[in-house]
């Protein structure tokens, strides 16, 4: 199993919180029942709780490796969020291997306006507008996320296989 997948799980396990712009859950914990979270609130706090399930001492990063206590601090927010992330090929998010690897929409020069989670042949789980936390079907997200505006992004350490201890 990969830290991913477990973000993934977690994910999934919430489907159904609504959506509420600057909202965000504590590190670690299990949000109430019907707790509303923003985009990037809820990839934070899945890390939080991948990074509980499997400690990682350092993760690496584009700047090089940073203390996993430090990371979740810098992880706040989707600029954030992008910053750390290893820019790679939107066409990777197509296919099975795909699953993990975060997409990511600019709206203008050094700003970040949302944040998903690729589930692999096109499809994203994240939180939006009406719909909150769900599952985007393949065919919306190849209109949402084909536009310049718009990458792929992918943190290494998130990935390394990992086992139960």
């Amino acid at each position: 199993m990969t830290r991913a997948a477990v973000m993934i799980e977690v994910a999934k396990a919430v489907i159904g919180h609504p959506y509420l712009l600057g909202a965000k859950w504590k590190h670690g914990e299990w949000p109430a029942p019907n707790a509303p979270v923003d985009c990037s609130g809820l990839w934070t706090w899945a890390l939080s709780m991948a990074l509980a399930r499997y400690p990682v001492d350092m993760i690496g990063t584009p700047a090089g490796p940073v203390p996993t206590h430090a990371f979740l601090a810098r992880f706040e927010g989707s600029a954030n969020q992008g910053a750390l992330c290893r820019e790679v090929s939107k066409l990777a998010t197509l296919g099975p291997t795909g699953r993990g690897i975060f997409l990511l929409m600019r709206p203008g020069p050094d700003r970040h306006g949302h944040i998903a989670m690729s589930l692999g042949w096109g499809r994203t789980i994240e939180s939006r507008g009406s719909k909150g936390v769900c599952i985007v079907k393949a065919v919306e997200n190849l209109r949402r996320w084909n536009g310049p505006n718009c990458y792929a992004g992918k943190i290494d350490a998130l990935f390394e296989l990992v086992e139960e201890a």
